[in-house]
């Protein structure tokens, strides 16, 4: 049996190592979740990665433009630009000569040109808006191969200083 003086020694001795057990638990804990932690900012910065790289991919689909190259267009007639903005947008103004995509996505067909390789060149609010995008599908799908995109749309088009026309 153990004596007075060494029950102590016993309760003391459990109780070190009852503090140091607690302390070893939360450098555990503490360890889990800086791995818990680095295995979350490894899925986030996973997903930040494929949703960039499927920007990428979605708006390469269609290739940019600039202010220039549609003015250009815009004087020579040799290309048909979809307004992609509502239609209440493109009463106020857009670039002279544009379709409104929108009034005129049912019929889409009846407005571009008949042949299959001309240029269109949807745009749309600014470098921020992607509701081009659903013009410039539809005209892929009719078949059209030179669809393109004014990256900077409307805004960028009176930025830099060009004219807009009303709707009659």
């Amino acid at each position: 049996m153990l004596g007075l003086g060494e029950t102590k020694s016993f309760d003391l001795s459990w109780k070190v190592l009852a503090k140091d057990r607690g302390r070893k638990l939360k450098k555990l804990a503490k360890f889990v979740y800086q791995i818990n932690s680095n295995a979350m900012i490894k899925r986030l910065l996973s997903i930040i990665a494929l949703f960039s790289i499927a920007a990428g991919v979605y708006a390469a689909e269609f290739p940019d433009v600039s202010v220039a190259d549609v003015k250009t267009a815009v004087a020579s007639k040799n290309a048909t630009l979809l307004d992609v903005n509502g239609t209440e947008s493109y009463q106020k103004g857009h670039i002279p000569g544009a379709v409104d995509y929108i009034a005129n996505k049912d019929n889409l067909a009846s407005v571009l040109p008949k042949d299959k390789n001309a240029e269109i060149i949807a745009y749309c609010g600014n470098s921020r808006c992607q509701a081009y995008h659903q013009a410039a599908v539809a005209a892929k799908k009719l078949g059209y191969t030179n669809v393109k995109h004014l990256t900077v749309g409307i805004a960028g088009w009176k930025d830099a200083g060009e004219k807009t026309e009303a709707a009659n």
